[in-house]
């Protein structure tokens, strides 16, 4: 191949390789955009979730004939013994049938499932949620072995059970979203939910909370 030949290709692919480059580079600055701006939203909605899918076992849990219910709810409102949840340290999976939910329930064109979301994780920084009414740990923390090791341990502290949550999916205009939350109080006790979220007034809200199974 002649001198000038070679010298004429390589002129062509660099501008090539360099745009590629650029390319990749621009992608990843969008992808890590898109995961801060999620992990904003997910801080801002963490209280209002907890508060709308935990159940106080000392309430819920402990049920005898006779019992007044209201009076007993009323008392453990006011008590500022603060609850205790176990975390789970990563983002989870959203389950199969709770896609193919959230898919059917936005049916638009406003909205596509980020299936990049159940694989890619990311971890929960519990230093962002100071407050006057519940104590967050890793589950890591706990006591570790089979699966009831958690729930058979005895605290020196009012034990609220564990929370899982899975990444938000977003419409396509990132004003509403969905995740999937589990909250686990016991052995053979738990709820799941579909929690959906929007922007109000330039602040994310809880719009709505579905129960998708319980036990």
């Amino acid at each position: 191949m002649k001198p000038l030949k070679i010298i004429f290709i390589i002129l062509i692919i660099i501008p090539l390789y360099k745009c590629g480059q650029k390319e990749n580079i621009s992608t990843l600055k969008k992808t890590d955009t898109n995961l801060n701006f999620e992990k904003k939203v997910f801080d801002e909605v963490f209280l209002e979730i907890v508060d709308s899918t935990h159940k106080d076992g000392r309430v819920y849990l402990t049920f005898l004939p006779g019992m007044d219910f209201e009076k007993r709810k009323a008392k453990f409102e006011k008590d500022t013994c603060k609850l205790v949840f176990a975390i789970t340290d990563f983002t989870w999976p959203i389950w199969k049938e709770n896609k193919k939910e959230i898919i059917d329930h936005f049916k638009n064109s406003e909205f596509e499932y980020d299936d990049s979301k159940d694989v890619e994780k990311f971890k929960i920084n519990l230093e962002k949620f100071p407050n006057s009414k519940y104590i967050f740990k890793y589950e890591s923390d706990f006591p570790k072995g089979d699966k009831y090791k958690i729930w058979e341990t005895k605290y020196d502290f009012e034990f609220a059970g564990a929370l899982t949550f899975s990444r938000i999916q977003f419409t396509k205009n990132f004003q509403k979203g969905v995740l999937a939350v589990s909250y686990s109080c016991g052995v053979n006790c738990g709820w799941d939910y579909l929690v959906f979220i929007r922007k109000e007034n330039k602040k994310w809200i809880v719009e709505n909370v579905k129960v998708t199974s319980m036990s």
